[in-house]
């Protein structure tokens, strides 16, 4: 299964299913929305941090 341009694919559940093996195992995860991760890239790149 791609996990780029497909629709409706199960990408999203894939996903949290992956975090939360991970986080089982001890290990931190995040899980954010694309738009959400670009406007914090963009607020650090104006903040130069």
């Amino acid at each position: 299964m791609p996990l780029c341009k497909a629709l409706h694919k199960g990408k999203t559940f894939l996903s949290r299913c992956v975090a939360y093996a991970a986080t089982q195992a001890g290990i931190k995860t995040l899980f954010t929305t694309t738009m959400d991760m670009i406007n914090q890239l963009v607020a650090a790149k104006t903040d130069h941090t």
